[in-house]
């Protein structure tokens, strides 16, 4: 859509989805907005790039801004399109495969009076790789629709906007990595990594593209080669701190895909203390780099580090780096195993009333788990 944008009167926001053969998914995403649609002036653009399934049907039940335009292999230019069609204040993104938890927040949000340097808000997203996993994100969703804003990037699009995010309190849940169905999922793969790769051979040098060419590489469970591409992206800027600090997620790749790979060695140590120099609270870091110095028996160091890590796990919600929308928080769920590595060296050592209070400690996060459990029906 070109020119001038048309506002509408009164219309506070517009949530904007595309979609395609997401009968699977969509009538969860759409049934956990209703709350906000019902709380706000606010209308629903769905862009479908071409659905063979039954898509198309259920959305025009939500909605009758339903429109189409054919898939071209560019996931901003797709997301610009349903952008295109917003005339609200406010701008929500979500994908069909996710939904919306706590939207009290972002209606509370869309309620108050902002400042023009305000950008938008963050939502959080909880990306659940299978019904006990998740990985956390901070992510902007909600954007000050103006001219400017846009998406850029063939693929793993990234936002072009201006001005303050604040935490809206609000969550976004994605279940797009617990596919079952292995022909769809290989088919996401080889799509996505052609992209990918035809986008690095325009430009080798390019850390975004080739972190996400390894993260590709690691969902397919190609580990050996996720590795090698994390490392290179590393090793093509290990000198900028500047703009490895914008990328501050190459270092928690890295260390993650050393630990998948039994790679224990010094570089994988050397990498993980670059990425702390850079960003002291990351949490995943002080995780694998204890893993990396127990494996290796040196557990005065892993000690050390899985207490650090859980210092900041503990206090995650007070954390400015909650706020980094750079970085995937990966290791949250994993206090448990920490409790019990930290008992059993512990132990050995000896030290048999520590490795007690830390096994209660493993008790209580079994006793958190359960609740989660049955609240949610997963781990949260």
């Amino acid at each position: 859509m070109e020119g001038k944008i048309a506002m509408k009167e009164n219309t506070i926001l517009s949530i904007c989805i595309m979609v395609k053969d997401e009968e699977v998914n969509i009538v969860r995403c759409l049934e956990s907005l209703k709350p906000l649609l019902a709380a706000v002036a606010a209308e629903l653009i769905i862009v479908d790039t071409g659905s063979t399934d039954n898509t198309v049907n259920i959305v025009k039940r939500f909605t009758d801004k339903v429109y189409h335009h054919p898939w071209n292999n560019d996931f901003s230019a797709m997301r610009n399109i349903t952008i295109g069609y917003a005339t609200g204040e406010w701008i929500l993104i979500i994908d069909a495969d996710e939904e919306l938890e706590k939207p009290e927040g972002v209606i509370a949000f869309l309620r108050l009076k902002h400042d023009q340097k305000l950008g938008g808000a963050l939502l959080m997203v909880k990306n659940f790789a299978k019904d006990s996993d998740y990985v956390m994100l901070m992510s902007p969703r909600v954007f000050r629709r103006t001219p400017e804003f846009r998406y850029i990037g063939v693929v793993h699009n990234e936002p072009v906007t201006e001005g303050i995010f604040v935490d809206s309190g609000s969550f976004l849940n994605h279940y797009g990595y617990i596919s079952t169905d292995k022909e769809l999922m290989e088919r996401k793969f080889e799509r996505t990594g052609a992209l990918l790769r035809a986008e690095l051979a325009k430009n080798p040098a390019n850390i975004y593209y080739r972190f996400q060419l390894a993260n590709t590489y690691a969902m397919h469970g190609d580990k050996a080669e996720a590795l090698r591409e994390a490392q290179r992206a590393y090793y093509d800027h290990w000198q900028d701190d500047e703009l490895l600090k914008k990328h501050i997620y190459v270092f928690g790749g890295i260390l993650q895909f050393s630990n998948s790979n039994n790679k224990f060695d010094d570089e994988a140590i050397r990498i993980a203390k670059h990425g702390i120099s850079l960003e002291e609270e990351y949490i995943d870091l002080y995780f694998y780099l204890a893993q990396i110095y127990a494996k290796r028996s040196e557990f005065a160091e892993a000690s050390e580090n899985y207490r650090r890590f859980l210092a900041l796990a503990d206090n995650f919600a007070n954390l400015k780096v909650r706020l980094n929308v750079a970085i995937n928080h990966y290791t949250l769920p994993y206090k448990k195993e920490a409790y019990y590595n930290l008992a059993a060296m512990e132990y050995k050592n000896g030290r048999y009333e520590s490795a007690g209070e830390l096994l209660e400690k493993v008790l209580q996060e079994d006793q958190v788990d359960e609740f989660y459990r049955e609240k949610y029906g997963c781990y949260i």
